[in-house]
């Protein structure tokens, strides 16, 4: 309520001015002491907006260490020696947790099992003696404390560093934004799209739980469980229908009017500001415009990297002829890749903007861009699920993940198949990175000192 009787104010300058008092002030007693000059101390607490922060990390750390507080009291949990040598290693530097990563791989054993052997002080504990639930029961510990160490470090950093660089970098940016919110300011009711962006916001969490669809017992947990359900097992949870593309066009179709009249507004009351962003997307794409020559060669199929079709082919030729022949198998069958991922991409945006049922609902929606992110993800070593065993890769236990919380399987099998595809394709894509990455590295550089010119 307050934010937006600050937005009402008609002077620019006297809202831009309450708005950042009102978010970056700090009202601690150190920060009135250093004012009045009684004190010179560099941690004078924190201000609205990084309570805000910091409240909600606090909220999910106390979820977690609830979460992990009920580990260690399961049924069939390890000795209580396990889960300090666990906590102590999670705290470590990370020299220690690169190594016993680095040990986990080279050994294929857990990263559980590395760290009770490698404990400082060690701990009487063999791994070997851990029966398969109480090893399942340590890694999720594991995994926990990790969440909560996470949490501990970005309230650290983002709320309680010293100097305090959120607060100046916000600063600075509103400063450097000042003729831009001005006009926005003089355009549009920045109250209401305030409210907007509040119901979109709240929609968006809404849509993003995975609802629970078991039976009876299931409806009535969900009833009963509060606004922010804390993080449970894998294991532990029942079938649950997750949040598909679909729903979130739908999502986005609700609240499409809202951007838009946004839009209208500084289009309409704006057109200086609005003239300078569309020459500044002009300019955008006009780095990426081909020369005729080159576009006419692309079309016989002469190339396919726009401009940089010419600088490829001399790096590529500037290798060795063995490593050439290596290497043009691995790009042929990425260019397959490539062209599959292009008409899985197009066919999935064709069957997202006609109306489906909910049957053809899909967790992956159109990108190929997107599908670089998903194949690292996909491609990551993971820690051995048992003591002893093969390190997994990422499309494994996502795989595992995702079919174990699907209502009824549908698509399990393709999700499965095109998660791996897409790891195994980052591996290769690795091996054609190492092969021509100190070329490569040279033409960027080139391209950074020259120009694209």
């Amino acid at each position: 309520m307050v934010i937006k009787q600050t937005l009402r104010v008609g002077n620019a300058a006297t809202m831009i001015n309450g708005m950042v008092r009102l978010l970056l002030a700090k009202l601690s007693v150190t920060a009135v002491t250093n004012w009045i000059g009684l004190t010179n101390n560099a941690n004078d607490g924190m201000n609205l907006l990084q309570q805000i922060m910091s409240t909600i990390l606090a909220w999910d750390t106390s979820e977690f260490q609830k979460r992990a507080s009920k580990l260690e009291s399961s049924y069939d949990a390890p000795d209580s020696t396990v889960f300090r040598a666990i906590k102590a290693f999670v705290y470590a530097s990370r020299d220690r947790h690169e190594a016993v990563r680095s040990q986990s791989i080279a050994e294929a054993k857990s990263i559980v099992a590395i760290i009770l052997e490698t404990s400082d002080p060690p701990h009487d504990v063999n791994p070997e003696c851990l029966s398969e639930q109480q090893h399942q029961v340590a890694m999720e510990y594991f995994s926990t404390c990790l969440s909560i160490r996470d949490r501990e470090e970005l309230s650290k950093v983002l709320c309680k560093s010293s100097p305090d660089m959120l607060t100046s970098a916000i600063r600075e940016a509103v400063s450097a934004m000042d003729p831009v919110i001005r006009a926005i300011h003089n355009a549009v009711d920045l109250s209401g799209t305030v409210t907007d962006a509040e119901a979109f916001m709240s929609d968006l969490i809404k849509t993003s739980k995975p609802q629970k669809t078991t039976g009876r017992k299931s409806r009535e947990t969900s009833r009963s469980r509060p606004s922010s359900p804390g993080p449970a097992s894998i294991t532990e949870q029942g079938a649950s229908q997750v949040p598909t593309v679909q729903d979130y066009v739908q999502l986005l179709r609700k609240h499409v009017p809202s951007l838009h009249k946004f839009l209208h507004q500084v289009l309409k009351n704006a057109p200086g500001l609005a003239n300078d962003y569309l020459g500044y997307a002009q300019r955008i794409f006009s780095e990426y415009r081909v020369d005729p020559a080159v576009k006419a060669a692309e079309g016989r199929g002469e190339g396919g990297a726009g401009n940089m079709t010419a600088p490829l082919h001399a790096l590529f030729s500037s290798l060795p002829q063995d490593q050439q022949d290596e290497l043009k198998w691995l790009l042929d069958k990425h260019e397959r890749h490539l062209r599959l991922l292009q008409g899985t991409s197009q066919s999935r945006l064709e069957s997202i903007m006609t109306p489906t049922t909910a049957h053809d609902a899909s967790t992956h929606g159109p990108g190929m861009y997107l599908s670089r992110w998903n194949s690292l993800l996909d491609s990551t070593l993971l820690t051995p699920g048992t003591v002893r065993g093969p390190v997994r890769k990422g499309w494994e236990v996502k795989g595992d993940q995702v079919s174990g919380m699907m209502a009824d399987g549908t698509g399990e099998s393709l999700d499965q198949s095109e998660r791996k595809r897409e790891g195994e394709e980052e591996e290769s894509m690795v091996r054609v990175w190492e092969g021509m990455r100190d070329g490569w590295v040279g033409v960027c550089r080139g391209l950074e000192v020259m120009g694209p010119d």
